[in-house]
């Protein structure tokens, strides 16, 4: 209060001697309140202008003292162990010998494999490789007994990526920084080995796995990776639907897209500013389009609106305000259709609130530096070609195989699903060595049969009637007794089910 008022500098010292006069004061007053604490003080301890030139005299001591003993703690912190200068590492790890089909070198031991008596002894466990650092290979790493296994991670990335909270990070309603955790603290829990390496081929023969690195020449090195059970948890990549132009759009998988859009986004907002910028030239940098209306081209719209909307007209020329637009196209007749219809007709409803533009059954044709080309169909239902200028687009319009799936699908016959690789109940990987490799995450799909587990329950509701199965006819109630079991099993069958009903109709 006295630095606001407009005290000179030589007027605060007195102000804080003052103010800590006062709370003294106020101590002693409080201390003096509880009469049944201090009847037992003579008489002269009980002045109050004695208590408290007492502790004003001895508060700077206490202070100094606390300040001492925070630099005394600080200093116990830190460490200097001399006994890291001579640690065993195997010789294996440093030369490893060369095999499989290319002839690679094969990291059978790692070089951190001798830190400690915990990883000496899980040499010889069997080696677990878990690929990715994503939510599915987190969650195994969770639950993993150290003791079981000899456990390596192999991720192109270092940290695991909280990604529900993406969106917001690209406007600022969160920090990056908020969004990631190290995977290497995650893995040293299990007492597991990390390698930051990108999976790029796997021999199922002979079980070795090809990972490739680049090194501090920005040379790529190729080695192979020994295991016994591999976890393939390497996520999906982003649809392209074969659009031309994409590398004029944005994603939003990693943190690093989402730095990009960030930089993106306050660029354009700066351009726009320029006395030199023409109107043409400011609209269609303030034209954002998001392609896709999943929850990832949702959630981002929003954001971006809420941006544009609150903050944008304390920091920037009100006349940006005026003339942003943001579009949402949707291939589809509904955005969040994936989802129940009472929330997509919500959302549209609120878009349609905020002036957000939303454009179903349209499907971009081309992503050019300055528009964007969509087809969209009339009342009549023509296609007709249509034009929005473009500042800014992000595309997120589903997901999409990686290379390395890919290539393991092509090395496995029964893996017909174009877009996922296909496991059994118990996630191990169609077409691979029994119990050998597992697929988990985005990558990966639960091949079910639900149609042969049906037959199968059809087929025992005759034998327990003593009728022919391919000539037995069922009732409506009967269908039901059976289709209840069958959504007891598998509980994601029950949409099908519901369309089987109108059989009886």
């Amino acid at each position: 209060q006295y630095y606001h008022n407009g005290y000179e500098t030589d007027r605060i010292i007195p102000a804080y001697s003052h103010i800590q006069s006062v709370l003294v004061t106020i101590i002693v007053n409080r201390l003096l309140q509880h009469g049944d604490v201090l009847s037992n003080l003579p008489a002269t301890q009980l002045n109050v202008d004695f208590c408290a030139q007492y502790l004003q005299n001895h508060f700077h001591i206490a202070v100094g003292l606390l300040v001492v003993g925070f630099f005394i703690y600080d200093a116990s912190t830190y460490r200097e162990d001399l006994s890291y200068t001579d640690i065993p590492v195997s010789t294996e790890a440093l030369y490893p010998r060369r095999g499989g089909p290319k002839n690679l070198p094969i990291a059978d031991t790692l070089v951190s494999d001798d830190d400690c008596p915990e990883n000496t002894r899980a040499k010889h466990k069997p080696k677990l490789v878990v690929l990715g650092s994503g939510w599915g290979s987190v969650a195994l790493l969770k639950q993993l007994n150290p003791e079981d296994y000899h456990i390596t991670v192999v991720s192109p990335v270092n940290y695991f990526l909280f990604t529900p909270m993406l969106p917001s990070a690209t406007v600022g309603t969160l920090e990056l920084r908020s969004l990631v955790e190290p995977i290497r603290r995650i893995v040293q829990r299990v007492k597991g080995h990390f390698l930051r390496a990108e999976a790029v081929d796997v021999v199922l023969s002979e079980r070795l796995l090809e990972v490739a690195q680049v090194d501090a020449t920005g040379e790529q090195r190729h080695f192979y990776l020994p295991y016994d059970k591999l976890v393939i948890g390497v996520g999906s990549t982003t649809n392209a639907h074969g659009v031309k132009g994409l590398e004029n759009c944005h994603f939003l998988k990693t943190i690093e897209d989402a730095a990009k859009i960030r930089n993106k986004i306050l660029q354009n907002l700066e351009h726009a500013c320029l006395p030199t910028t023409t109107d043409d030239e400011r609209r269609r940098l303030l034209s954002f389009v998001v392609s896709g209306g999943g929850p990832t081209g949702v959630e981002f719209a929003a954001e971006l609106f809420d941006l544009l909307n609150e903050d944008l007209g304390r920091s920037f020329p009100k006349i940006l305000r005026n003339e942003v637009s943001v579009h949402v196209i949707q291939s589809r007749g509904h955005i969040l259709n994936t989802y129940d219809e009472a929330l997509s007709k919500f959302a549209e409803a609120r878009f349609a609130h905020d002036q957000v533009e939303v454009l179903t059954n349209s499907r971009v044709k081309e992503v050019r530096p300055d528009k964007i080309l969509f087809t969209q169909k009339d009342e009549n239902g023509e296609t007709v070609t249509k034009e929005l200028p473009l500042g800014f687009c992000l595309w997120s319009t589903g997901v999409a195989q990686t290379e390395f799936c890919k290539r393991i699908a092509e090395k496995l016959e029964v893996q017909t699903n174009r877009h996922a690789l296909e496991t059994d109940t118990h996630l191990r990987l169609n077409g691979a060595p029994l119990g050998s490799v597992y697929a988990i995450g985005d990558c990966s799909t639960v091949q079910n049969n639900v149609a042969d587990h049906l037959v199968t329950f059809l087929r025992t509701l005759a034998v327990d009637k003593g009728k022919d199965p391919e000539k037995m006819q069922i009732t409506f109630a009967e269908w039901r007794h059976v289709a209840q079991r069958v959504k007891k099993r598998f509980p994601q069958a029950s949409d099908h089910l519901r369309r089987l009903d109108k059989l009886f109709e």
